[in-house]
């Protein structure tokens, strides 16, 4: 039994002054495997659970090594990569957010616009993705 920190990983002090923290994980990995190489300072998990320190469970890899095995796993996505519909976690597609475009332009004309809360439940999203589609901050073409 041990801490876990603010962003969900074991953590173990590793010296007394000044205070150091490290992740349990990578003490485990350290502990089993020897050294982390320089070129893959990341280690990532392959059962997903942040608190893990199963060494078996525990492999190096690169930042992009571990944002592609969390995009696989459907947890993710790859920095500068998945958006739209090829993001796991996505709920619409181009040609629905094409239809919530479409709906909330023709109703700027019939003198009163649809609200973000309309266009959601219409379509079945949360007012702040309504909101984010409409205003162009997500899906942009």
């Amino acid at each position: 039994m041990g801490h876990v920190g603010k962003n969900g990983y074991g953590v173990l002090k590793v010296s007394v002054k000044p205070v150091k923290f490290e992740y349990a994980h990578r003490i485990s990995y350290r502990l089993t495997y020897g050294d982390i190489p320089p070129d893959k300072p990341c280690i990532c998990h392959r059962c997903d659970v942040q608190t893990c320190i199963e060494p078996r469970h525990l492999f190096v890899g690169t930042d992009l090594d571990n944002a592609r095995d969390s995009w696989r796993k459907g947890r993710g996505y790859v920095v500068g990569g998945a958006r739209g519909e090829d993001h796991p976690q996505t709920a619409l597609t181009w040609d629905v957010v094409r239809e919530m475009r479409r709906v909330y332009g023709t109703s700027i004309g019939r003198g009163t616009r649809f609200t973000y809360g309309e266009i959601a439940a219409t379509f079945g999203v949360s007012y702040a993705i309504a909101s984010q589609v409409l205003t162009g901050i997500t899906w942009k073409e």
